[in-house]
């Protein structure tokens, strides 16, 4: 349920069999802000990562699939990475755009592959974040989160 809040859970089984909570990353957290939660978890140590940029969408809650509910929107988003850049937590987001449904990608009519780069860091700097935090987001927290300590 992409509506739960199971980090918590996911975070206690990974640092109790020896995972550090500096290289759990917690994904899809921008379905539904919840603020505290994603406050909650980066108090942790863990990463959170915003990845559902264009999907500004409505699922029938009838349907018995993953998608039931009404998404977040992209400015919604932003501005929730900019309050929590505020708050001092601008080294443990990832950002990306989760491209699974057919109807992402451009030729269907999506945002496709490029959102993030080409409309969300305008959005962005519209409302506040720097080109130098934009750095870090985009390309100094994901190297660190993926180094691995070899060389």
């Amino acid at each position: 349920d992409l509506w739960a809040t199971n980090g918590y859970e996911v975070v206690k089984i990974l640092t109790e069999h020896g995972a550090s909570a500096e290289k759990i990353c917690i994904n899809h957290i921008d379905v539904d802000l919840k603020m505290d939660y994603m406050k909650d978890l980066l108090n942790k140590g863990v990463y959170i990562e915003f990845d559902n940029f264009g999907k500004e969408f409505y699922a029938d809650r009838r349907h018995k699939s993953v998608l039931k509910g009404l998404f977040a929107r992209d400015i919604e988003r932003v501005r929730a990475i900019k309050e929590l850049i505020d708050c001092g937590f601008l080294s443990k987001m990832l950002l990306s755009n989760d491209v699974c449904l057919k109807t992402c990608i451009h030729h269907y009519g999506g945002w496709g592959y490029d959102h993030v780069i080409t409309n969300i860091i305008p959005m962005m700097q519209d409302e506040g974040i720097t080109d130098e935090q934009i750095q870090t987001l985009m390309i100094g927290n994901p190297a660190v989160f993926l180094d691995d300590g070899r060389d």
